[in-house]
């Protein structure tokens, strides 16, 4: 049942983009990330608005569905960039919603948490391992999760107990495409189907 769509982003207008490392979203309030240098960043200057795009449209749905406060996961969180397009979205649709990213690298950690603080944000950044911090959070039940893990995908352990706090809606993203048809394998394999695919051409060639 699931529907598949594909999307390239240069042809796309009105996009944010990335100087300096700092981006600014579309909507209210600005979400801007200070950033050293080396710390990660999208390698396409429009890839994090399609990504958050599909975070939106998820926040937004389960919103309209009933759902007017969301608990949302934003693993491998960065600076909290989906998550707070999740608060977005959730906050345009009528609802409300409550945001734990979890990233390890300390520069993303301290960048995320100066945003977050400076305009008043329900985003808690979590220093630490995603499989470490899952073992201690099976019995919470997010409605939302986002994973945007590194090439190597979430693999059998995180999903394994990721599927234990049984979510609503996962929005995996995947840069990979072998690491990521592997982990809708083991997602399938945990009971979950997949809803919709949407391919963004983040990457040259």
């Amino acid at each position: 049942s699931a529907t598949a769509a594909w999307k390239a982003l240069d042809g796309r207008g009105g996009l944010p983009t990335a100087v300096g490392r700092t981006l600014e979203h579309e909507l209210m309030p600005p979400w801007i990330w200070h950033l050293e240098a080396s710390a990660f960043w999208q390698a396409h200057r429009g890839a994090l608005a399609a990504y958050a795009d599909v975070v939106r449209e998820s926040a937004a749905a389960l919103v309209r569905g009933g759902r007017e406060e969301l608990r949302v996961w934003d693993l491998y969180g960065g600076v909290g960039a989906l998550g707070s397009a999740a608060l977005d979205a959730a906050t345009f649709a009528g609802g409300r919603a409550r945001v734990t990213a979890v990233e390890t690298a300390a520069p993303a950690v301290i960048a995320g948490r100066d945003t977050a603080r400076r305009i008043g944000a329900d985003l808690d950044i979590v220093s630490s391992d995603v499989g470490s911090w899952l073992e201690g959070s099976a019995d919470v039940m997010p409605d939302l999760v986002i994973t945007d893990p590194p090439r190597a995908g979430l693999g059998a352990e995180v999903i394994g107990e990721l599927s234990r706090s049984n979510p609503g809606t996962i929005v995996h993203i995947g840069c990979d495409i072998a690491s990521f048809a592997r982990d809708l394998g083991l997602f399938a394999d945990a009971g979950f189907g997949v809803e919709r695919i949407q391919g963004i051409d983040a990457f040259p060639g």
